[in-house]
């Protein structure tokens, strides 16, 4: 079978069939031309971020990697920087972090995107009216809160990928391989950015100088705490959680894109974190700025209910597109290349 060697290093085997069809990277996300014959394998070059899903739906992602590279995540910041800078350099004058950001405020505008957010809304409303359906609609709660959480990592995947448009809906209704992990993915992503508040947290308890009230569960207690900890009236537990939020952003991102492997590697996430500071600011500044107007808009009257689904589903969809733009546009800076 012939092979081709991207510009970062990951070499594929593709059937001849595919020849001169266009395939994305697993490794550095770069999209380049399958070449038709052993003359062009020294000629080809990666189209610099283009993309068209026709061509690939018609046999150009038939690419299967070398094993020399499944499942490899690489801690070099260099490795891919000549052909980010290209990439980089091939856009800037038609894609910026910026001009990304305010686009995924108006993803709305293009009609599959409207088609795709208004399908969303239906599927929620759906699984909101069935929280009184008993056993039965708490089941359909669940797969429905699964689907959502695999649909969010989409959004940060395809987002990453360069993808102007919102994640296909078309996911798998298999809910054991394709709903549960998400579900378990996203619950621990939370977990381990508040692992230091939880910990601080289960100290106090320990020690004995946090209580409950008589007669409030533990549940009541913790958000009592936490309630405290907002006022200022417990500062450590404070900047524990101002620091698990600012460091969520990536810890999400690393999960879409690399697994958990990623986010327990203290050096490269450190590494990247600071190399990408300005743009990972800015990216949890409009993360939780979408949180807290999402929290602020639905207390404006009696119907909130109703407003606040289109609302949460709205600034998710914006959050993670951040999320996923900023790995596009400052990937070159990341002490990580994945697949």
């Amino acid at each position: 079978m012939p092979t081709y060697t991207c510009s970062c290093g990951a070499k594929y085997r593709f059937a001849d069939a595919s020849a001169g069809k266009r395939s994305r990277c697993k490794h550095c996300g770069a999209i380049f031309t399958l070449p038709t014959s052993a003359d062009d394998l020294d000629r080809a070059i990666p189209l610099s971020g283009e993309h068209d899903a026709a061509d690939e739906d018609h046999g150009a992602i038939a690419v299967s990697q070398e094993p020399s590279h499944a499942s490899e995540i690489v801690f070099d910041p260099q490795r891919n920087r000549a052909h980010m800078l290209v990439v980089q350099d091939d856009f800037s004058n038609e894609r910026t972090y910026l001009g990304d950001i305010a686009r995924a405020f108006i993803f709305f505008g293009k009609p599959a995107d409207l088609v795709t957010f208004a399908f969303i809304l239906l599927v929620m409303f759906f699984a909101q009216a069935m929280r009184m359906g008993g056993c039965y609609g708490l089941v359909i709660v669940f797969i429905v809160t699964c689907w959502y959480c695999a649909y969010r990592f989409e959004i940060i995947a395809d987002a990453a990928s360069g993808e102007t448009n919102l994640a296909d809906l078309s996911n798998s209704m298999d809910v054991r391989s394709e709903f549960i992990p998400p579900l378990l993915n996203w619950i621990t992503s939370w977990l381990v950015a508040m692992a230091p508040a939880i910990l601080y947290v289960a100290f106090r308890i320990w020690q004995g100088t946090f209580s409950l009230a008589p007669g409030s569960t533990t549940g009541e207690g913790l958000v009592a705490l936490v309630r405290m900890a907002e006022r200022g009236r417990d500062f450590p537990l404070f900047l524990l959680l101002l620091a698990g939020a600012f460091v969520w952003p990536l810890i999400v991102l690393c999960v879409a894109l690399g697994g958990f492997a990623c986010v327990f590697a203290v050096e490269p996430f450190a590494r990247t974190l600071f190399q990408t500071l300005p743009g990972y600011a800015l990216t949890v500044l409009i993360v939780f700025s979408s949180d807290v107007v999402r929290t602020l808009l639905p207390n404006i009257g009696s119907a909130a209910e109703w407003f606040d689904t289109p609302i949460r589903v709205y600034f998710d969809i914006v959050s993670m597109r951040a999320i996923g733009l900023y790995y596009y546009h400052f990937k070159r800076d990341f002490a990580y290349a994945w697949e």
